[in-house]
């Protein structure tokens, strides 16, 4: 269940302030404010089709019903009628929609990614460089050792490419111990639950926040060590970058961004869905300025998207800005929050509930 805070309070009485002001600015634009009609309506849902009208009400003023069409007694506008199919619908006018600031998005199939953060810095690698040598040296003189030297160095993570263009190189990499004007290496420590996104060839952005927060550059993983550090459980990506100004220091700390594909789905902006701890829902925009809640069920989420595994379709419209606007319209229009449910609920039981963890 969701905590009441005083926080969370605040925030359901302003977004009920914005509404109830955006109802006094359509009163005060209206010159036909009369008391307020007590002939309420109750409507008979036993028979009748989806387009059956069941009574007529006011888009600002919900508790108004009447069984023919009108002017509202409080505000003078023109009354909608609800329909059958309206039922459990938040119907507000769009120029009212467009005050509150109530925004949509379409429900589409996307590729989903993730910006994966790793840690690094610039290489100093003498052991490598000293093993280099020793492959060049093994090379030179046939025999045995060719073969040793060279299992080292695919131990110490370099790829077979790599062996072949040092091998026609002729010469150890200097890089690996002093970065050139040409080139730098990047040693970036991949955790094991992130090994299966990493492989060589991705183009990865490296920044130095610490050093030089403005610079960033772009770096290729060229190949990942094959053997996993028992103690803090990663391997280790080998990234080349180029050092065009010679900014970079040997061991400066570095941040590697990798964006990896996670999966392909159905998504919703982030902002879309409302998570109440016990179920998530999203509001759908069935036809302007009628709103539906949606309990849905969700899959991968990022910081910009959410996957739904169940609930929405192709071309749908979330309400993607608004979302709890629309939440304390359901409890002013005389229903019950989807969240938090009436106001006497969220009173009574403000000194039990605890906060859900936040979830990713």
């Amino acid at each position: 269940m969701r905590t009441v805070t005083k926080k969370n309070l605040a925030g359901i009485l302003i977004f009920a302030g914005v509404f109830l002001l955006a109802i006094a600015i359509s009163c005060t634009n209206n010159p036909k404010n009369t008391v307020p009609s007590e002939n309420a309506v109750k409507p008979d849902t036993s028979q009748g089709t989806d387009d059956t009208i069941l009574y007529w009400t006011c888009s600002m003023h919900p508790t108004v019903r009447s069984d023919k069409p009108g002017d509202c007694p409080i505000c003078g506008m023109d009354l909608i009628p609800v329909r059958k199919k309206d039922q459990g619908s938040i119907i507000i006018d769009t120029q009212t929609t467009a005050k509150l600031g109530i925004k949509t998005a379409p429900v589409e199939i996307r590729d989903i990614d993730a910006d994966l953060h790793l840690q690094g810095r610039v290489a100093n690698d003498q052991e490598l460089f000293i093993a280099q040598q020793e492959y060049l040296s093994a090379v030179s003189v046939p025999g045995d050792l060719t073969h040793s030297a060279q299992l080292k160095l695919f131990l110490m993570g370099m790829s077979e490419p790599q062996i072949q263009k040092l091998r026609d190189r002729g010469t150890p990499d200097e890089a690996l111990i002093s970065p050139s004007p040409n080139r730098a290496w990047i040693y970036a420590q991949v955790y094991e639950a992130d090994i299966g996104s990493i492989r060589p060839g991705q183009n990865v952005m490296v920044t130095f926040p610490a050093a030089y927060p403005g610079l960033s550059i772009n770096g290729v993983i060229r190949s990942v060590s094959p053997i996993i550090d028992p103690e803090i459980r990663s391997v280790t990506a080998r990234i080349e970058v180029i050092n065009h100004h010679r900014e970079l220091l040997l061991g400066m700390y570095a941040d590697v961004h990798v964006t990896v594909k996670v999966s392909r789905g159905l998504v919703v902006p982030a902002t879309a869905v409302i998570n109440t701890g016990v179920r998530k829902l999203v509001y759908l925009e069935t036809e302007p300025g009628r709103f539906v809640p949606r309990t849905v069920k969700t899959g991968t989420v990022t910081d910009e998207l959410v996957e739904i595994v169940d609930g929405v379709k192709p071309g749908d419209r979330v309400v993607t800005t608004g979302n709890f606007l629309l939440d304390s319209q359901s409890t002013l229009a005389g229903g019950q929050s989807l969240i938090y449910g009436n106001a006497a609920d969220v009173e009574d039981e403000m000194p039990t509930r605890t906060a859900p963890a936040h979830q990713h």
